[in-house]
């Protein structure tokens, strides 16, 4: 059984505060998920189930061929409404990868698989987060366009979307 503490990490103010909170008004001050778990109804939380993959590869990595791979090779099913990004510079300095935001969960072992196969890196080199939460995938979408959180992610940005203006690599493809 839980605790008030569990379920009002800052404590419990009126009642009418909460049945405010219940008609629209977030419940900042309540562990909302915890409180929907036990009482059966996390069907309430607002989900969106989705993977973020991250592929690491060589910086002298042919761009034509990388091209091609995301816009015509990378026809997976799983990845359908999915974003992909090229991105070139990072905070260890010239740090070739792709960022590929997708729907739903699908096998971390057969997405390692099938993307160190398709771009021919080792699987290592292969990075997959899962998330559930709205929030963390709208923090995704916008990390996949460009709004990161530092100053020095957003000079990388910058410096990122000069090389694919010379480069002739869009900013975003939609897969």
């Amino acid at each position: 059984m839980s605790t008030i503490e569990e379920l009002f990490p800052n404590g419990v103010v009126s009642p009418q505060h909460y049945l405010e909170g219940i008609r629209g008004t977030p419940l900042q001050d309540c562990n909302f998920a915890r409180l929907c778990s036990i009482f059966k109804c996390t069907h309430l939380l607002a989900t969106k189930k989705h993977q973020f993959i991250t592929v690491a590869l060589p910086n002298d990595f042919d761009l034509l061929h990388l091209k091609t791979l995301i816009t015509k090779k990378l026809k997976y099913g799983y990845l359908k409404g999915g974003y992909a990004r090229i991105e070139y510079f990072s905070d260890k300095g010239e740090n070739l990868h792709v960022h590929i935001l997708k729907l739903g969960i699908y096998s971390k072992t057969k997405l390692i698989r099938d993307f160190a196969k398709k771009f021919g890196v080792l699987e290592n080199f292969v990075n997959i987060q899962k998330g559930s939460e709205e929030t963390d995938y709208q923090n995704r979408v916008n990390y996949i366009h460009g709004i990161k959180d530092s100053e020095d992610k957003m000079l990388n940005v910058a410096q990122d979307q000069e090389w694919r203006l010379i480069n002739g690599i869009d900013e975003i493809y939609n897969l």
